[in-house]
């Protein structure tokens, strides 16, 4: 596997099931990595299954 997303600032967009999956995989890699949600609600229940802190209002909110 290449080890270029250790070079580089990696971006889950999603607080789904497939983000929580993404998630999952690059915390098993020692990879860092930032969590991008859409809705508070969502964030919140994220941060309750994961214990990870996401940022929520989505793209926007990431480019702030």
């Amino acid at each position: 596997m290449s080890d270029n997303l250790s070079l580089q600032s990696v971006v889950v967009f999603g607080v789904g099931t497939i983000g929580l999956e993404y998630c999952k995989i690059l915390q098993h890699l020692g990879i860092d990595f930032s969590v991008v949600g859409r809705s508070a609600a969502g964030v919140k229940k994220f941060l309750s299954t994961t214990g990870i802190q996401a940022l929520s209002d989505g793209v926007e909110g990431w480019k702030e």
